[in-house]
């Protein structure tokens, strides 16, 4: 095949890249189009549907805007389970103080804040990682070329168990590899690992070896080269579920990936709880605290998830004050 029907298929042909059909020249540029081999031609010009990246979303009917905001704190002892006994810790947990709405900021992509570095804290149920996949889902519509990797901490203690255990030194080529686990994990079952070998020249990393089918391969290739490009987020959530444990170890990991010289921008969610972000905050800087909903949100919210989930046709701002003071009278009763 010549480079000119190349080009064409690549700007034809589609391809499902995070969720999202992509023309195939989206995401496979000049210098990644030697990945594309020919039995993966093959499947795309038989109009296979092909998934790369693929990213766990769920509905977003009933999702409210969020905003967040750098805000001085007040400290307060309480009491949490830590991971995986029933042994119990005192930890701060951090409130934030009154200030003004217009001092915080919009969400609705990854980029509306402009650090490299942002951690994300609020109270438990406020809702971090809805914000996460919210954000996700808005980032890839405005930016299909980016390659968001999202890692899920509490589901990873086996391997911050292991490197506890072997007290080697982590580099990161074994972070990265993690990440290419972490993306093939659903598709592989728990228990079953890529059988991969990475190794960096000149800054750039390639897969040197792979024994995988021919999908996986040009995935991984194409993950690799979104990472050398420096196209990437990734999103660490959940940090205050692997302490006290494996505090130092994920943290170890997290300043490799924020220091190796591909930089991308990375995105940490944790709990309030005053004595975890002070670990974050002295490697990552401050934190921005995501806002409670005001009443008007709430109605709003109440209004669009009864629409939704209770399929009521006449509901309106008005019914749903009714009931909501209903509610808060009944509550004030047992009270």
């Amino acid at each position: 095949m010549n480079e000119e029907s190349q080009k064409n298929i690549l700007k034809t042909t589609k391809i499902i890249f995070q969720n999202r059909e992509v023309k195939l020249a989206t995401i496979v540029d000049n210098e990644s189009k030697n990945i594309v081999k020919g039995d993966i031609f093959n499947r795309i010009l038989s109009e296979e549907k092909i998934s790369i990246g693929r990213v766990t979303e769920s509905t977003c009917i009933k999702y409210l805007h969020r905003r967040v905001k750098i805000i001085k704190k007040e400290h307060t002892n309480i009491l949490v389970k830590t991971c995986n006994n029933d042994k119990r810790k005192k930890l701060g947990c951090e409130k934030p103080s009154s200030s003004s709405s217009e001092d915080s900021k919009p969400l609705e992509n990854f980029f509306d804040l402009p650090d490299n570095v942002v951690l994300v804290t609020g109270e438990p149920g406020i809702g971090k990682s809805t914000l996460l996949t919210h954000l996700t889902i808005k980032t890839n519509k405005l930016k299909p070329k980016v390659w968001i990797v999202r890692i899920n901490l509490l589901e990873h203690l086996r391997e911050f168990s292991k490197c506890n255990e072997d007290k080697k030194p982590i580099d990161f080529l074994e972070i990265l590899n993690f990440m290419c686990q972490v993306i093939f994990r659903n598709r592989l079952g728990k228990e079953d690992k890529l059988k991969i070998t990475l190794k960096e020249k000149d800054n750039v990393v390639y897969l040197k070896k792979c024994i995988a089918n021919s999908l996986i391969e040009f995935e991984l290739n194409l993950f690799l080269h979104f990472y050398n490009k420096r196209e990437m987020i990734f999103l660490f959530d959940g940090f205050d579920e692997i302490c006290p444990y494996y505090t130092d170890i994920v943290i170890k990991c997290l300043n490799i990936v924020r220091n190796h010289l591909r930089k991308h921008r990375m995105w940490i969610t944790s709990r309030s709880y005053n004595e975890i972000n002070t670990n974050l905050k002295e490697g990552f800087g401050p934190s921005y605290e995501i806002e409670h909903f005001s009443n008007p949100q709430i109605e709003n919210y109440l209004q669009k998830f009864w629409e939704s989930e209770l399929e009521i046709e006449e509901l309106n701002s008005k019914n749903v004050m009714k009931f909501l003071k209903f509610i808060s009278g009944k509550s004030s009763d047992r009270l």
